[in-house]
């Protein structure tokens, strides 16, 4: 029989000690409630954010999303795809072939009314921005603003499927 080495041991109790915290993450996000899908909408918000700082530049935009520390999840031909968060935040910049410029995002088991909340507080931010009547059918709440120079509608849209998971979120894009 071998006898492992002082060095073997240490590591194997990294490993134990991954594991364990990778168990006790498991199980808090087993457990997570409303205030989790708050924290969740956070990390939406910034993402949104983010995406907002090079609108309407779709280059700029996927760069600076990666900067950022989003991950690229797949590029749709209109939408390029960021996550965070083990994909339960989904963050979408449009692409070069898209006619119009926006960001997007959706959080896992997110509402509708808490996208609505959440496109208030986005919307909060931008100077001029103003409510409306949807103008889309999916849209829960809608606002106009402009952006960078660019007149956008913004709307809360309802729970959905986004590839990975499915939530409601916040979209916006050039009219």
């Amino acid at each position: 029989m071998t006898r492992s080495s002082p060095r073997q041991e240490r590591g194997r109790s990294g490993l134990r000690r991954f594991f364990r915290a990778l168990c006790a993450t498991a199980v808090l996000t087993a457990h997570a409630n409303s205030a989790g899908a708050e924290t969740l909408s956070d990390v939406g918000k910034a993402g949104f954010e983010t995406c907002l700082q090079a609108f309407p530049d779709s280059k700029a935009a996927h760069t600076t999303m990666k900067d950022s520390g989003w991950r690229f999840e797949l590029s749709s031909g209109r939408f390029r795809l960021y996550s965070k968060n083990g994909r339960r935040v989904l963050a979408g910049t449009t692409t070069s072939s898209n006619d119009h410029s926006g960001c997007m995002i959706a959080v896992s088991k997110l509402s509708g009314a808490q996208a609505v909340n959440l496109a208030k507080e986005i919307v909060s931010r931008i100077p001029g921005a103003k409510p409306v009547q949807p103008t889309d059918g999916d849209a829960l709440a809608e606002w106009v603003a402009t952006v960078n120079g660019v007149k956008v509608h913004i709307g809360a849209m309802d729970v959905g499927d986004f590839h990975f998971m499915r939530g409601a979120g916040v979209l916006m894009q050039s009219q």
